[in-house]
């Protein structure tokens, strides 16, 4: 692996510790700035979020809590998702994927600095439609992790601010969610291209050498400071994928 990967593997790798989030939102872009095409890039990113999410779920300890019944229709609807995305991935065109990239960072972006109104009653996850939530986890993964992003903010939003479940119950749904979404989206990538992505691999196991010291640095950080500190991760992003596909010749 060069030399660059590895600075770049630990980098997302604390930006995944952090934010609690897969890291494709900057790993993508950072990849094609290196020259490498975007589908490429989305198959590094969907290998790295499953290894550092994986683990990052554990170093949280977010699971211990968890009711695993409450949550399998995400899972599943996770799953299936992630199987479409990897199909979606090798049919759709660069620039169609580049696309659909850019909006979902525009609707995570929003998602994620929305305010909820600290009167609203919020309940438990459990008393939400399996049905919806299965259509709403399929949707997400679909598109979100078809461009490399996991998706995990973006279903958290859906799930605090339109479906009043609990938000730290929600934080912890999508991290389940990321690791179900991009196992699918490996084992499809895999079924298509029908080789493992060795390189890959081993960028998220040196990822997570990054999940420690973002998670240290989490902690440090006040509600205020940590919310506004998603905008350093946004907007470049947003800034160089419109660059790629509306400016780049």
């Amino acid at each position: 692996m060069q030399i660059e990967l590895v600075f770049i593997a630990l980098f997302i790798g604390a930006l995944s510790g952090f934010f609690s989030m897969g890291g494709g939102v900057l790993l993508v872009p950072i990849l094609l700035y290196f020259g490498f095409d975007i589908k490429e890039a989305i198959r590094f990113s969907i290998y790295q979020m499953l290894i550092t999410s994986t683990f990052g779920t554990f170093l949280n300890n977010k699971y211990s809590k968890m009711n695993f019944r409450h949550i399998f229709p995400i899972a599943l609807g996770a799953i299936v998702g992630g199987l479409l995305a990897g199909f979606i991935t090798y049919i759709f065109p660069i620039y169609l994927l580049e696309l659909i990239f850019l909006c979902s960072l525009l609707v995570s972006l929003y998602a994620t600095l929305r305010n909820a109104r600290v009167s609203e009653v919020y309940y438990e996850i459990n008393s939400v439609s399996k049905s919806k939530l299965f259509i709403i986890s399929a949707m997400i993964s679909s598109v979100s992790v078809s461009t490399g992003i996991g998706g995990g903010l973006l279903l958290s939003a859906v799930l605090i601010n339109f479906l009043k479940v609990y938000p730290k119950e929600s934080s912890s749904v999508a991290l389940f969610f990321i690791i179900f979404a991009s196992l699918a989206a490996v084992l499809s990538n895999i079924y298509i291209n029908t080789l493992i992505s060795y390189d890959a691999i081993i960028f998220g196991f040196v990822a997570l050498g990054g999940v420690f010291l973002g998670i240290r640095i989490k902690n440090t950080f006040s509600d205020k400071k940590y919310k506004l500190s998603y905008l350093f991760v946004y907007i470049p992003s947003l800034l160089y994928m419109s660059y790629e596909l509306f400016f780049k010749s």
